[in-house]
């Protein structure tokens, strides 16, 4: 599969590695398992974004909108953080958690045990619930004692 960015196409699983992508629009591109280490993407538009896989250590994202990206990457740290437990990835931004393939809010997350969540968890996946059950309460003390950096500001 070919990435195409604003016109331009980009191999997969690409080395961006310390490229100056400042501002750059990247609405909606495939970057999965692009190697952006030390990238400069600062104020970069990331909305919609297929980040999964990329590798994101040390590259500046402030400013950047990541709405609707696919966080499921080698975050850099700050502003996306990730991290495996078991069957499902997990990457979080300030706002925004991702668990496999089901992102929501950070605050939505957070009512995973409620009766209304439980019915929720339990309609993702047949392992859902007993994953939650294990992993939820760490996922959500990992946020509160490392939060995430906001992207703007």
């Amino acid at each position: 599969m070919t990435t195409v960015v604003k016109g331009h196409k980009i191999e997969p699983y690409a080395n961006l590695s310390g490229a100056d992508l400042r501002g750059a629009n990247l609405s909606g591109a495939y970057l999965s398992g692009a190697y952006l280490r030390g990238a400069n993407l600062r104020g970069a538009n990331l909305s919609g974004a297929d980040l999964s896989g990329a590798y994101l250590r040390g590259a500046n994202l402030r400013g950047a909108n990541l709405s609707g990206a696919d966080l499921l990457c080698t975050g850099n740290m700050e502003e996306i953080k990730s991290l495996w437990f078991e069957k499902w990835g997990v990457a979080y931004t300030y706002d925004t958690l991702q668990i496999g393939c089901q992102k929501h809010s950070v605050e939505k997350w957070r009512k995973w045990d409620t009766p209304a969540g439980k019915v929720w968890v339990d309609n993702m996946d047949s392992d859902a619930t007993e994953w939650a059950c294990k992993f939820m309460p760490i996922v959500l003390m990992l946020i509160d004692s490392s939060p995430a950096r906001p992207t703007k500001g």
